[in-house]
């Protein structure tokens, strides 16, 4: 996941406040509503998912929601299995927060896509506050794939191996494992899950290629020099965070999409949400309902796309209020649990036409 503070001064002011309107959807409460991931299935057994957080685990009426299996049909950790969460110390690993992760999802019969292993944040202090040569880094990037990916093997539908790794520019993301190990650091790592759990789906995940732009075309050079070296990977995760005014259109995302299952991968929208300004305003409102809406659509409509998942669903538990100040209410039901129009736009689109 990436803060996208970036070019939120972009979005769009004015407007009156919007309130829930009356007929919105009411799920839980109205529980003969469709399920999303139901629909989704209908679509030649894609899937739909949501990340989560085991800090809300608490919360009886968000759990029953997530684990809802006809609502959401896979889960990813938010961020349990990432580094600082799973190898705090050298060499220390703690997957309390990550099993309870997947146990939930295992108790609902979701599959898990695990996230994620490498990664230029979410490192432990004892990485990132010491100088490593080329091989000590990699024995500990081996190190840590080895005890993570063992322990889940077996339980991943899919592993974001590598995320976030190109700049805007298209060119390699100076990380500390770009600079000590190099660019082929992105390679040894989909070998070393492979090698741990041969059977999980390895993907590239980021931001930011949700139109042809060059980071876009940096990430399909990526993909595609991997692809050609032998290198597994099965799959390439288009993050989709989202401020309202700069999001792709259903065509460019088609584009982004078909581009990268040109390269012989599956794809997926792996973090959707859609930020608007608070107080909302009625034509911010509109555009996220379509929004969600295309994006849904654009997957459904390439066939190499395997699913959608939403980085979150509850307003009050989104991490867009603490990242971006005075944007927020990016996911599909309001604080009162009042689903928004965002949700029947994707049922619609999700409906067998007739």
């Amino acid at each position: 996941m990436k803060s996208v503070a970036f070019a939120v001064g972009l979005l769009a002011t004015g407007g009156t406040a919007f309130a829930a309107p009356a007929s919105a959807l009411n799920y839980p409460t109205n529980s003969t509503r469709p399920g999303l991931n139901s629909l989704m299935k209908l679509n030649d057994g894609r899937y739909f998912g949501t990340a989560a957080s085991t800090v809300h685990f608490n919360d009886s009426k968000w759990l029953s929601v997530l684990q809802d299996s006809d609502m959401f049909g896979s889960m990813t950790p938010e961020n349990s299995q990432k580094w600082e969460a799973t190898e705090p110390e050298r060499g220390v690993f703690d997957f309390a927060a990550a099993d309870l992760n997947v146990q939930k999802a295992q108790e609902a019969g979701q599959m898990v896509r695990c996230h994620t292993l490498i990664w230029y944040n979410a490192l432990p202090d004892w990485i990132t506050s010491q100088t490593w040569t080329n091989e000590t880094l990699i024995a500990v990037m081996e190190n840590h794939i080895k005890e993570v990916v063992t322990h889940f093997k077996g339980q991943c539908y899919s592993w974001d191996v590598v995320n976030e790794a190109v700049n805007d520019d298209g060119s390699y993301r100076e990380t500390i494992w770009y600079n000590t190990i190099g660019p082929e650091y992105i390679a040894m790592a989909y070998n070393m899950v492979a090698k741990y759990d041969p059977d999980a789906k390895l993907y590239y995940n980021d931001y930011g290629i949700e139109f042809i732009n060059n980071k876009t075309l940096g990430a399909i050079a990526l993909v595609k020099d991997l692809k050609e070296k032998g290198v597994k990977v099965d799959g390439v995760g288009i993050q989709g965070h989202y401020p309202v005014v700069l999001a792709p259109s259903y065509e460019d995302q088609v584009e982004v999409l078909q581009r990268f299952a040109d390269l012989g991968v599956e794809v997926a929208t792996t973090e959707l949400d859609v930020f608007v300004e608070i107080p909302e305003k009625v034509e911010q409102v509109e555009m996220q309902t379509a929004i969600y809406a295309d994006s849904v659509r654009a997957c459904v409509d390439v066939p190499a796309c395997v699913g959608v998942t939403v980085w979150g669903f509850y307003d009050p538990y989104s991490w867009v209020p603490g990242t971006v100040p005075g944007y927020g209410n990016a996911d599909l039901f309001w604080a009162n649990w009042t689903a928004k129009p965002a949700y029947d736009a994707i049922v619609n689109a999700l409906l067998p036409k007739e």
